[in-house]
């Protein structure tokens, strides 16, 4: 054999050889996409799988409240905290300070409220909406809150107590009250409010959807909370 049919024949085996080492790996690639082997594949999968367990495992409590509305008072205190005390871990709370309330924008650009308990409640939803502004851990939001409007008569001083009851910094709370944003936030949650169009306040949603009677979710939200719960999962014990 001359070195040309040598050199063709040496070049022939090279081409067999990484034809096959090439098929190889791509039907294993393959046979590993397939079977959900590919690491990077496998982790995306898993990342989704555990986002949509987490989202699964709580309920996004929604109230529409009015701060000197003693159906919201009577909710806060006798229903929304002793759920939350219960099952804060699978909850997360949306409070909407407004109820019945209108806005009014003048035309030099000023935010007038009118409120269905009177001037005190505008304030009072004011400071509730500062509040919720300023206050990030929500135990320690919802402490506050239903601290304030057990007795809201003089908002600013409701405030001031409860600040001082729960380590709140109460001077945030103030500062934001006496500024336009206290308005602006006031406006976003009318605009809420609004959309929802509630007859009754308090109005409550679970994960944003009124599945159930109002009233059922009024006088047994630990119950709905725990079917949510339990129509996503297995219940947690502290529904048992």
């Amino acid at each position: 054999m001359n070195n040309r049919n040598k050199t063709v024949l040496l070049v022939l085996v090279c081409v067999m050889l990484m034809w096959k080492t090439y098929n190889y790996y791509s039907v294993r690639d393959l046979n590993e996409i397939n079977s959900g082997g590919s690491g990077e594949l496998v982790l995306l999968q898993k990342l989704k799988q555990l986002n949509e367990a987490e989202a699964s495992s709580q309920v996004k409590v929604t109230v529409y409240y009015e701060a000197l509305c003693s159906d919201s008072r009577n909710f806060m205190l006798r229903e929304l905290l002793p759920t939350y005390l219960a099952l804060s871990k699978y909850l997360i709370l949306d409070l909407v300070p407004y109820g019945k309330a209108r806005t009014m924008e003048n035309p030099d650009g000023k935010l007038e409220f009118h409120c269905q308990h009177g001037e005190i409640e505008c304030l009072a939803n004011k400071v509730h909406a500062c509040t919720i502004d300023k206050v990030q851990d929500p135990g320690q939001l919802l402490q506050m809150v239903v601290c304030m409007i057990d007795n809201n008569i003089i908002p600013l001083d409701a405030a001031q107590r409860c600040a001082s009851q729960h380590a709140v910094n109460y001077d945030a709370i103030a500062e934001c009250t006496h500024s336009p944003r206290s308005g602006d936030l006031l406006r976003h949650h009318g605009i809420r409010t609004d959309r929802v169009h509630p007859s009754f306040i308090p109005t409550v949603e679970l994960n944003d959807e009124m599945k159930v009677p109002l009233s059922t979710i009024l006088k047994d939200l630990k119950k709905q909370v725990c079917a949510n719960l339990a129509g996503a999962a297995a219940a947690p014990e502290e529904c048992a």
